[in-house]
């Protein structure tokens, strides 16, 4: 995310004064148009909420635009980017995201591998079944039956280009997110060692934003709910994260399954006023991931307002809560 920062710092050096993007940031007050997280959900109607996506599969991506002044004159373009030998990628190379309005028009010329997904914060997109992209699938299968080091690793990451403009004063505001695309149907259906050792990845599963929780490595405070009010003075508020996924790492001499690695989700945290304070570490051993969801010392502004907390798991999965207060 620290390169999709300086991308998105770049893209908009034109249409903005000063950018300030807030992927890999912490302590970030919105006040004006942003793109805060993008997310990618497969339901495959087994109440799991995949980030993984294999051919057929469709795929309902989403973007977290922050517009605090209600601003009914922007649009929300998705793009993604095929990887082409000998090409540079147009969604991640910052030639051409120096002005990445550019790069929309790319996606009517077939050999570019830009390809248009939809408009809108919300689209649907359904994996094509084409011959470029069942062959970067059969790809990682082939390597995985060769190379024992291979075998954890049975996904390729696809970048999405998320341009958002207001018509209105001409602003530019862009964002880059990987997806991953992984041929989970073939290995679920192959009887081959070869490929039982990838763990598909799901989005991160989040409970309710909690107030004053008495143990803060415990995330076990009072729930905030839609509708509530958020009370004045000093708080400390933590983000409800479910359990996390394991996955294994492979060496040259294939998987280690003696030492699975837990996820380690991160969270952000943004919001429309108030004055934020500090994060508060965990005192059990767990990592930075429980320290990231819990803020001290948060304090509401007058009027309405809105907490962001979105986790990202490392893997490519994301989730967030967006929440308004009275």
């Amino acid at each position: 995310m620290r390169r999709a920062r300086s991308i998105l710092c770049l893209a908009s050096a034109l249409a903005l004064a000063g950018c300030v993007s807030g992927f890999d940031r912490n302590d970030q007050i919105v006040d004006s148009l942003r793109i805060l997280g993008i997310g990618q959900h497969v339901d495959d109607g087994d109440g799991i909420d995949w980030a993984d996506a294999d051919v057929g599969d469709t795929i309902h991506l989403s973007a977290l635009v922050a517009n605090p002044g209600g601003l009914s004159t922007v649009t929300v373009t998705w793009l993604a980017c095929l990887p082409i030998p000998g090409q540079t990628q147009p969604c991640t190379d910052p030639n051409y995201l120096r002005d990445p309005t550019a790069v929309i028009p790319m996606a009517n010329d077939p050999t570019s591998g830009v390809y248009l997904l939809g408009q809108g914060t919300d689209v649907d997109y359904t994996v094509p079944d084409t011959d470029d992209v069942q062959a970067l699938l059969k790809s990682l299968l082939t390597r995985a039956d060769m190379f024992a080091n291979a075998q954890c690793a049975l996904y390729t990451q696809i970048p999405l280009l998320i341009v958002a403009q207001d018509s209105a004063n001409g602003a530019v505001f862009a964002a880059v997110k990987n997806i991953r695309l992984s041929p989970w149907k073939e290995i679920q259906q192959a009887n081959d060692a070869a490929y039982m050792y990838y763990v598909r990845n799901a989005n991160p599963a989040l409970g309710a934003l909690n107030l004053d929780p008495p143990v803060l490595t415990q995330c076990d405070g009072q729930p905030l709910y839609p509708g509530d009010t958020f009370p004045d003075g000093p708080q400390t508020i933590c983000l409800v994260v479910g359990q996390a996924q394991s996955y294994y790492t492979c060496t040259l001499d294939g998987p280690d399954l003696a030492n699975p690695v837990p996820e380690q989700p991160a969270v952000i945290w943004y919001t429309t006023g108030g004055a934020l304070s500090s994060f508060a570490a965990p005192t059990d051993g767990s990592g930075s991931s429980l320290a990231s969801r819990t803020f001290t010392v948060f304090t509401r502004p007058t009027g309405p307002f809105t907490i962001y907390g979105i986790v990202r798991d490392g893997r490519d999965g994301e989730a967030w809560i967006a929440q308004d207060f009275q």
